[in-house]
């Protein structure tokens, strides 16, 4: 018997069902096997599917929805790329620019439209500074 099996066959009915709902947090095989445990011990899988199927939907559509940037990082890019420093250069374009994949496997932003916005326009004052302060010292 595998470490899994022990584990699974030791949790209670309350947690199958729990690991079953969030399948997207845990390993395939893990899963597997709680799944199996889940219809041996005869817990209902077709309203358990119900839920399971809402959550995901839920969870794809706050991915795509993307997530709000941190009101410090935020300010303190702003204050770096008004500085003309290559760190406000680089949070911005993290904001901006930053990518993971969703349950699809296709690409989408990480960060908000807000965010995204923030993130190109410290972008925009960071490289504009910072070639200010190389003309400035050319010239």
């Amino acid at each position: 018997m595998s470490d899994f099996e022990e584990v699974v066959k030791s949790k209670t009915n309350e947690e199958l069902v729990d690991i079953y709902v969030n399948a997207a947090d845990y390993q395939p095989e893990f899963l597997a096997l709680a799944e199996a445990e889940v219809v041996k011990r005869n817990i209902p899988l077709e309203s358990l599917k119900s839920i399971r199927e809402q959550k995901e939907s839920i969870d794809e559509r706050m991915l795509e929805i993307g997530e709000q940037g941190n009101v410090f990082w935020i300010l303190l890019g702003f204050l770096a790329s008004l500085a003309g420093g290559a760190v406000g250069i680089i949070v911005g374009y993290n904001f901006a620019y930053s990518k993971r994949e969703n349950l699809k496997g296709e690409e989408i932003f990480y960060y908000n439209e807000t965010t995204r916005k923030y993130g190109r326009w410290m972008l925009t004052f960071g490289c504009l500074i910072l070639s200010l302060s190389f003309l400035g010292r050319v010239i």
